[in-house]
């Protein structure tokens, strides 16, 4: 599934990556800083979609942005949840 940064490329399309997993949901954005982009996950609990989500329910991450990024901020995912 990120064999050859093919995920990554994806990000470079302002593709925002919305999904939930039984109870946690999350998105995965890129983000541009100083001119370095980054990967930022961003957890919270069900039942409510990201904008109507209170701020503090929210927790969010940063990663470099590359593969070995991506397999981080998988693992930061996995562990959270």
């Amino acid at each position: 599934m990120w064999k050859n940064g093919f995920v990554i490329r994806n990000y470079d399309k302002g593709a925002v990556l919305k999904a939930s997993f039984q109870g946690m949901r999350y998105q995965v954005e890129r983000v541009v800083a100083d001119e370095e982009k980054h990967l930022k996950a961003t957890i919270w609990p069900e039942p409510f979609c990201f904008e109507k989500t209170a701020d503090e329910k929210k927790e969010s991450k940063e990663f470099a942005y590359s593969d070995e990024g991506l397999l981080a901020l998988h693992q930061w995912l996995c562990d959270s949840y």
